[in-house]
């Protein structure tokens, strides 16, 4: 493969740089990205901002029934409507009843069947049974649909290699298991790099069809981390769509995603005309004081799709919503994010506006199928923690903590 570095020429107008921009990064993919033709979208969609206001059902708090949550990072929903949370400073999946009742915790703190430590995702397969997802060594813990333990899927199909990968989100669609991670290799001359990929595995471990991937250098040893190595757009921002339909950002400043027709075999290149977002020095002492002061460099400027809150997200297969930098900042009275919403075959239709209370740079939110809406309070805050031993920092409010509240779409 093939890297490219992208030059923004002050010669260029602006109306043909994103074309410009396509042209040099499905070179810089090779030949998997000839296979559609590129989409290149203006920075105004043509359609007027469609606005939707959400009214509170019931929530998971502090006062609720049952554990209090830690650090909640993943919420998922099966068939019958019962809410799966994955509390990565707990070790466990906490199962409530469709009206939000406290069920059962499952999983523990271990090294055994059905016990996990670091978790960063959660899957739900078809047949009722989860999978959770473990950083490093990379592998997928699993349990049946009544808790009890199944055999672990290894990344690579051994321990061996999946002792040299590690994971850092995970899908399962229509019986196919997709991730997203990372695993260590040296090349002929001894150098090690690590392959960075989000790609689809069956349930040995094995890896059938690649999505995205990154060859990187490895880090050299005492340098400090970085925030961009850290954390490839990648990993975090991507999602599946019922029939298998993939999308996944790939840059930081540019906006930029690849979008993958179901199966694999048709992949297109998505651009957005995007002017980078540079984040406050307020923001970035806020970072850094959540993961220890001075551990990690982040980045001047803001991922242009806000990978933090897994900015891209499909809803059913024609619908998918890309939270920009810009969607969770400087927004009206009473908005909580501004998605930017794409059809099926990558073209920018228009602006969704939600009406929710809550903090934009902080909470996310999780659209179910129907009128349901998840919002996770406090989740990059939570994400950003797990990275460093800092902590929750201090909000305006007094005893904000992490909560998952569920809403319905009134408007």
């Amino acid at each position: 493969m093939r890297t490219i570095t992208l030059y923004r020429s002050a010669h260029y107008s602006r109306s043909i740089l994103p074309l410009l921009v396509l042209i040099a990064v499905a070179l810089s993919f090779g030949s998997a990205m000839a296979q559609e033709a590129p989409v290149s979208n203006p920075y105004n969609p043509p359609q007027e901002t469609k606005h939707i206001q959400l009214e509170e059902i019931w929530r998971i708090d502090e006062d609720s029934e049952g554990p209090v949550l830690g650090l909640p990072t993943r919420v998922v929903w099966d068939q019958e409507g019962r809410i799966y949370v994955l509390d990565a400073q707990l070790d466990q999946v906490n199962l409530y009843s469709p009206d939000g009742q406290f069920l059962e915790s499952r999983y523990r703190t271990g090294d055994g069947p059905g016990e996990i430590r670091n978790p960063v995702d959660l899957i739900l397969f078809s047949d009722g049974s989860t999978g959770v997802l473990q950083e490093f060594p990379g592998k997928i813990v699993r349990l049946d649909n009544q808790g009890n333990p199944l055999p672990t899927v290894l990344v690579g199909g051994s321990q061996e290699k999946s002792g040299s990968a590690l994971l850092m989100s995970g899908r399962a669609v229509s019986g196919q298991l997709y991730l997203a991670g990372g695993s260590r290799q040296k090349n002929e001359n001894g150098e090690a790099s690590m392959r960075e990929f989000v790609s689809r595995f069956n349930l040995s471990g094995e890896e059938m069809r690649c999505h995205m991937e990154v060859q990187k250098p490895r880090r050299s040893h005492g340098s400090q981390l970085e925030e961009k190595d850290m954390i490839n757009s990648s990993m975090l921002a991507w999602d599946v769509s019922p029939s298998g339909r993939v999308a996944v950002a790939i840059d930081w400043e540019k906006y930029l995603f690849l979008l993958t027709e179901p199966g694999g075999e048709n992949t297109r290149l998505v651009a957005r005309e995007y002017k980078p977002l540079r984040r406050s020095k307020e923001e970035i002492q806020l970072m850094e004081s959540m993961t220890g002061g001075g551990q990690i460099k982040f980045a001047e400027y803001a991922p242009s799709i806000a990978i933090f809150q897994r900015g891209l997200q499909f809803r059913g297969d024609d619908e998918l919503l890309v939270l920009s930098s810009r969607g969770k900042r400087d927004l009206p009275d009473g908005v909580l994010a501004r998605y930017d919403v794409f059809d099926g075959q990558g073209h920018f239709k228009q602006w969704l506006e939600v009406e929710c209370e809550g903090d934009p740079m902080s909470d996310r939110l999780i659209f179910l199928p129907g009128d349901k809406v998840i919002r996770i309070r406090r989740f990059v805050d939570a994400l950003i923690t797990s990275f460093g031993p800092g902590g929750l920092p201090a909000t305006e409010e007094e005893n904000v903590t992490p909560a998952v509240i569920c809403y319905r779409i009134v408007k």
